[in-house]
């Protein structure tokens, strides 16, 4: 169950504007973060908002946290990192202002990207945005498992 979100916040650039809604493109991914490798990984996530930040054309970026116990029963306990829990799903909330701002970010952090991915399991991947945007971004993100919606309805 949902206990508590905590969220970290990056303000991209003042200057980031939507110059084409068409091109818009957002990136969901989840990652299943044991309890043992959160502080790691909460070193990591800085580091992945300090690297953005510089990205014009990335809109937002920032994640949050939801603890997860196995435990169907809300007790109304506040969140806190420390507390003992099986796991943690991480969640990076990111908007680009098009596939070729996404590659741009990919190629930024792909460094950041390999150690996370060897210290979480991405649970699930969603990449949303139009068909012509999202066809730019397959051989990227398909070896990673992504989901691709198209706002249009259509893939073509």
């Amino acid at each position: 169950p949902l206990r508590h979100t905590q969220r970290r916040s990056v303000v991209v650039s003042s200057s980031s504007t939507l110059r084409d809604a068409d091109k818009l493109v957002t990136l969901h991914p989840y990652f299943r973060v044991a309890a043992d490798a959160e502080p790691a990984v909460k070193v990591l996530c800085a580091q992945f908002e300090e690297r953005t930040q510089n990205e014009k054309d990335a809109l937002y970026y920032h994640f949050t946290w939801c603890q997860k116990d196995g435990d169907d029963d809300d007790d109304g306990e506040s969140f806190d990192p420390s507390f003992d829990t099986s796991y943690f799903i991480l969640f990076c909330r990111e908007a680009y202002t098009s596939a070729d701002a996404v590659k741009i970010h990919l190629a930024n952090v792909g460094d950041l990207l390999d150690e996370i991915l060897s210290l979480t399991t991405l649970e699930r991947l969603e990449v949303h945005g139009t068909s012509s945007e999202l066809a730019e971004l397959h051989e990227a993100l398909d070896p990673l498992g992504a989901d691709f919606y198209y706002a249009n309805g259509v893939a073509n």
